[in-house]
């Protein structure tokens, strides 16, 4: 599957003069996010990822909800809110380290 086929919009910011360009060679040239003039907007998304990774986290861990012996210990650990904050961060910090390279943790 080709990325154009799961995604029906993409987002450019570019000059007149590069609209032109792109329409006339029906090409789009991607930029290493090292390389864009504020590199830091890679990073800005950062608090949005974890907010959408926490739903699934939660969906995920509620069926420790009916493991009492589970429950006791994450209870003992701070909670399950403690637990899904921890592991969400984790996770997207995996994700930055996979995809740019870069360790974005705590």
């Amino acid at each position: 599957m080709e990325v154009w086929e799961g995604h029906d919009r993409l987002y450019h910011y570019t000059t007149q003069a590069g609209l032109k360009g792109i329409l006339e060679t029906q090409t789009l040239h991607a930029t290493h996010y090292k390389c864009l003039n504020d590199p830091s907007e890679m990073f800005h998304m950062l608090p949005r990822l974890k907010t959408l990774a926490e739903p699934h986290a939660r969906k995920a861990y509620s069926a420790f909800a009916a493991d009492k012996a589970i429950m006791a210990k994450i209870n003992a650990d701070g909670g399950l809110e403690k637990l899904i904050e921890h592991d969400v961060a984790r996770a997207v910090e995996a994700l930055y380290k996979a995809l740019f390279a870069v360790d974005v943790g705590n």
